[in-house]
């Protein structure tokens, strides 16, 4: 099965395979009914056609959410190459997509729907970080530099480039102070609503006004308002933990 989900994604398959949100919803409902029908069993040791029906959906909702999501591992690869495409061949994009590939199952595995973001906006900085984490076990073992880490020229407005106090020189450095994006990710992911998702979206994921605008159904505007009324709640919850550094970095992501 891994191996399957290691295989690089066509273009086409890139666009076929993306999840509306509808979709993502719907197959974490089926993988959510597996649990509990996989827990009745385990409890009763009675095996209707029933449960094993919703346990085999589940585990098939589960790989979609997985294989259509793959697309996020080859990219954040190809970013640790500088945006270059890589050689496929090498064993060292190889093992990185592995890494990513073990990061997205365990964001799948981790993820709760109910909070009002996509699975992406989860799953990325997650992806991120498995991947920086094996460069540097490399770099310890080989003698290398993190700076070979790179997020990308196309993605200078996407996964914390556009948070302002992490917005240095070199994108190593840029990616050495992704605690402050985690705390950032924590911050809003309190806020209730959809204020929360739409800060993540804009400003760790670094989607577009337009492409929320289709997401939520409304205008570009109306994205722009609830952005500026999500940002000041966000200003007042990091005000009520003291975290400066925090405040900073919402009230410099427009």
């Amino acid at each position: 099965m891994i191996a399957d989900l290691e295989k690089r994604p066509g273009r086409k398959d890139y666009k076929k395979n993306v999840l509306t949100k509808e979709e993502e919803v719907a197959y974490f409902k089926a993988v959510e009914r597996g649990i509990v029908y996989e827990g009745v069993m385990t409890s009763n040791g009675k095996v209707s056609k029933r449960i094993v029906s919703q346990t085999e959906e589940a585990r098939e909702a589960r790989w979609e959410l997985i294989e259509r999501n793959r697309g996020l591992v080859f990219k954040a690869v190809r970013d640790s190459y500088g945006g270059q495409i890589p050689d496929f061949k090498d064993p060292d994009f190889k093992d990185l997509v592995g890494e990513g590939i073990l990061a997205l199952i365990e964001s799948v595995d981790g993820f709760d729907y109910k909070r009002g973001f996509r699975l992406s906006t989860y799953a990325f900085g997650s992806i991120v970080k498995r991947i920086k984490r094996a460069l540097r076990k490399r770099r310890e073992q080989v003698g290398g530099s993190l700076e070979d880490f790179s997020l990308g020229e196309d993605d200078q407005e996407g996964f914390v480039s556009t948070l302002p106090d992490l917005n240095v020189q070199q994108p190593g450095e840029r990616l050495e102070r992704e605690g402050l994006a985690d705390s950032l990710l924590n911050l809003v992911s309190r806020l209730k609503g959809d204020r929360g998702a739409m800060l993540i979206q804009r400003h760790c994921v670094g989607d577009t006004l337009e492409k929320m605008s289709q997401d939520y159904g409304v205008s570009k505007q109306a994205i722009s308002k609830a952005l500026v009324r999500a940002k000041k709640k966000a200003r007042e919850e990091a005000e009520d933990c003291g975290g400066d550094l925090l405040l900073e970095g919402v009230e410099g992501a427009r």
